[in-house]
């Protein structure tokens, strides 16, 4: 008998995904203060379109609302298989059972950035939601002023679906936002 995909979320925190440079791990207490200073750096605060630093206090309450308590979510914290090092977060949201699709989002630490472990890190993932999941399709949102985030999602299998002009206003003007996607196989 098939897990429910609600089931099957519940035990992603017991399950180990690894890719060839990286591992997805359940998320940790242990995490959370790696996290918020990655966050918090301003390239990957530019690459997430956040527009403030968050505080601690803040950091906790959007763990607790979106990864503790959201059903339509999955996150996993990205671990180096080398040393075992916290190396960023990779999450599904919005998972959608019914049309069996979900959007893929990822950050990956500014000390950790241009090894390969993103790459990895979405390829794990995909794994995890075609075949674990039972998903059909994945999908992500890059703005064109990330073009190494397009670049990694591309060798994870992703590929341009559509780009949606003037989707966001960055510095002073309208900016496209890239959508790409990958299918199951």
């Amino acid at each position: 008998m098939r897990m429910s995909a609600l089931s099957t979320r519940r035990t992603a925190a017991k399950m180990t995904n690894a890719g060839e440079l990286v591992r997805l791990r359940s998320v940790q207490a242990s995490d959370h203060a790696p996290w918020l200073q990655m966050i918090n750096d301003p390239a990957v605060m530019d690459g997430l379109d956040r527009a403030l630093p968050a505080t601690a206090e803040q950091h906790e309450r959007y763990i607790r609302a979106n990864v503790t308590e959201n059903p339509n979510a999955v996150w996993f914290a990205v671990e180096t298989l080398k040393d075992g090092k916290f190396a960023g977060i990779v999450w599904l949201w919005d998972v959608n059972n019914r049309h069996r699709r979900a959007e893929v989002r990822i950050a990956i630490a500014p000390a950790a950035s241009g090894s390969g472990y993103g790459s990895d890190a979405l390829r794990a993932l995909c794994g995890y939601a075609f075949h674990t999941l039972g998903l059909h399709k994945l999908y992500a949102y890059i703005h064109e002023r990330n073009v190494r985030s397009r670049a990694a999602f591309e060798r994870a299998g992703f590929s341009l679906e559509a780009t949606l002009s003037g989707e966001a206003f960055w510095k002073g003007s309208y900016a496209a936002v890239w959508r790409l996607a990958r299918f199951s196989d």
